[in-house]
C-alpha cells in the first residue's frame, strides 16, 4: 500500500483538527499498522486510512473475503439469528420516536434489517456489495417492506424522512465517517437517532479494513459534528465493544462537540478555569480511562497519558522536573491520569501549585470481573479459578457494596 502519510500533511477525519500523537504499531500476520491518535477528539487512526484510493480497495477487498456470501443456514439457525437481531433491536426502542423509514449502511446478510422490518413502515438495507443478503433472501426469502439496494441507489430515491439509521460495525470501516453519513442525516427527521455497535482499540480487532477506533470521546464529537446528542454509550466490557445512540437535533440546536475543535466556548481551556494540571487518580478498571475521556471531550488541554514518556516513565509520573516543566509550557492546561501515583496523591498535587484532582472509585462486585475479563491470558489457571471461583463468590454471597 506504500508508505504511511504523516499526520502533519491531514486532517482528523472525525473533528478535522491537526494534532495527533503517535499510538503505536500493531503487528498482524500481513503487516504492521502504524496508528495515531488525535488529541481533540482521542479517535484513534491506522494511517493507511488518509490514502483514500487504498482505503476504498482494502475496503472492498475485506468485504470480498466473507463466508457469508454463501453460507447455508437451517431453519433453526435462520430463526434464532433472527431472534438474536430482535433483541439487539429492542435494546434501542424506547430511543425510537418514528417508525416509518429504517435506513442500515453495511447491511451484510440482513438480519438486523429483517428485524426492522417487522417494527418499521420501510426499510433499506444498504452495501457495497448485496451478495450476501442476497444468498439469505435465496434462501427464506425477504420481506415485502425490506429494499436492498447499494448506496448510491439509496441518494436517488424520493422518499419519506429517515427515523433511524443502524451502523453495526459499520464506523471502523468508514476512513471519512462525516462524507458518509451526513447525506444520511439530512434526510433525517429531528428527533431521529443513529444506532450502532463498534470494535474498541485492541490488537485481533486491527484489519486493512479497519480505520479508525472510537471511544466515548471520539464519539462525542463525531455526534457534534453530526448535529446529534448521544444518549447511550455502553461498553460490552467482554468484548470490547461500543454501544451507541445518537439523536439528531432540531436545526439550530447545540450538539456536544459541535464547532471547530479549537472553540473555546464549547471546550473552555483547563487553564483559563484556573487549573494548570488536573489529575485523575484511582485503582486499575476503576473507569479512569472513561473519565479522562470525557473530560477531554469537555475540556481544551493537553491530555497526557501514561505512555508518555515526556511524563511518564514506566507509568509512573517522572520525578525529575518534566512534569513541571510540561505543566508550565502548556498554554491550555495538562490532563493526567497518573492510577500508579495515587497514593501519593498529596505529594504530587504540591508538586505542581494549583492543581486539582479528581478521584474515581468503583464497586468491588465489578472491578474484580473486570480486571479477569481484561487480564485473563495474564493469570495463571490456578489464580484465575481461585479469584474467579472462591473470592468473587464469597464478595457476591456476603453483599459486599
Amino acid at each position: 500500500m506504500g508508505n504511511p502519510m504523516q499526520p502533519a500533511d491531514v486532517a482528523c477525519p472525525v473533528c478535522q483538527a491537526r494534532a495527533f500523537d503517535p499510538a503505536g504499531v500493531v503487528s498482524r500476520p500481513k503487516h504492521p499498522h502504524t496508528m495515531y491518535r488525535c488529541r481533540i477528539c482521542s479517535v484513534t487512526i491506522d494511517s493507511r486510512a488518509w490514502d483514500v484510493d487504498a482505503a476504498c480497495n482494502l475496503a472492498a477487498q475485506g468485504a470480498a473475503t466473507e463466508d457469508c456470501y454463501t453460507r447455508c443456514y437451517t431453519p433453526e439457525e435462520f430463526e434464532r439469528r433472527v431472534g438474536v437481531a430482535q433483541a439487539t433491536l429492542g435494546e434501542f426502542g424506547k430511543f425510537v420516536h418514528s417508525a416509518v423509514c429504517f435506513v442500515e449502511l453495511g447491511v451484510g446478510e440482513g438480519f438486523l434489517a429483517r428485524a426492522a422490518a417487522g417494527v418499521f413502515g420501510t426499510v433499506y438495507g444498504l452495501d457495497i456489495d448485496l451478495t450476501a443478503a442476497r444468498n439469505v433472501s435465496r434462501q427464506f426469502g425477504c420481506p415485502v417492506n425490506l429494499h436492498l439496494m447499494p448506496h448510491d441507489g439509496f441518494e436517488a430515491l424520493d422518499l419519506p424522512e429517515v427515523s433511524a439509521v443502524a451502523l453495526w460495525h459499520v464506523l471502523e470501516h468508514l476512513h471519512d465517517p462525516l462524507a458518509v453519513l451526513r447525506p444520511f442525516l439530512s434526510r433525517m427527521v429531528p428527533g431521529g437517532v443513529v444506532i450502532g455497535q463498534i470494535p474498541l482499540l485492541r490488537p485481533d480487532y486491527v484489519f486493512d479494513e479497519h480505520f479508525l477506533f472510537y471511544n466515548e470521546s471520539a464519539l462525542l464529537h463525531l455526534a457534534g459534528a453530526l448535529g446529534c446528542t448521544p444518549v447511550l454509550m455502553q461498553r460490552d466490557e467482554e468484548n470490547d465493544f461500543l454501544s451507541f445512540c445518537l439523536r439528531k437535533q432540531p436545526a439550530g440546536a447545540a450538539s456536544p462537540g459541535a464547532g471547530k475543535a479549537d472553540d473555546s466556548a464549547v471546550r473552555p481551556a483547563l487553564r483559563a478555569l484556573g487549573v494548570p494540571a488536573l489529575f485523575v487518580f484511582g485503582h486499575q478498571r476503576s473507569g479512569t480511562n472513561v473519565l479522562v475521556e470525557t473530560l477531554a471531550a469537555g475540556l481544551d488541554c493537553d491530555v497526557l497519558n501514561e505512555d508518555y514518556p515526556g511524563a511518564f516513565d514506566n507509568f509512573r509520573l517522572r520525578q525529575d522536573g518534566a512534569l513541571q516543566a510540561l505543566v508550565a509550557a502548556s498554554t491550555r492546561g495538562c490532563l493526567l491520569k497518573p492510577i500508579t501515583d495515587s497514593l501519593r496523591f498529596r505529594e504530587v498535587m504540591q508538586s505542581v501549585p494549583g492543581s486539582a484532582a479528581v478521584f474515581i472509585v468503583r464497586n468491588p462486585l465489578e472491578v474484580v470481573p473486570s480486571f479477569l475479563m481484561e487480564f485473563r491470558d495474564s493469570l495463571p489457571a490456578v489464580a484465575y479459578d481461585i479469584v474467579h471461583n472462591f473470592r468473587w463468590t464469597r464478595l457476591r454471597d456476603v453483599g459486599v457494596e
